[in-house]
């Protein structure tokens, strides 16, 4: 089950905080835990390794960016208008 609102506010979360450059990396991040912890990958361990990546889940990790430019667009404007 994907929690995608997770990757959403999380990604804003970094974004706000960190910048978008780094909800980048946690969206990465996140997807590589993802793969590593897949039970595919787990039961059938490095011998299928052409196959890997191919749980890697495009639609969380680009909601994670998505999140980290709102939560980015977010700080420039607090930057911009009180500091």
């Amino acid at each position: 089950m994907s929690h995608r609102w997770l990757h959403i506010v999380c990604g804003i979360l970094v974004g706000l905080f960190f910048g978008a450059d780094a909800a980048f990396c946690v969206g990465v991040a996140f997807e590589v835990k993802d793969v590593q912890g897949d039970r595919y990958n787990a039961q059938y361990g490095t011998r299928f390794w052409q196959w890997r990546w191919t749980c890697f889940d495009w639609v969380d990790f680009g909601l994670t960016v998505a999140g980290g430019l709102l939560g980015g667009l977010v700080r420039l404007w607090l930057f911009e208008r009180f500091i």
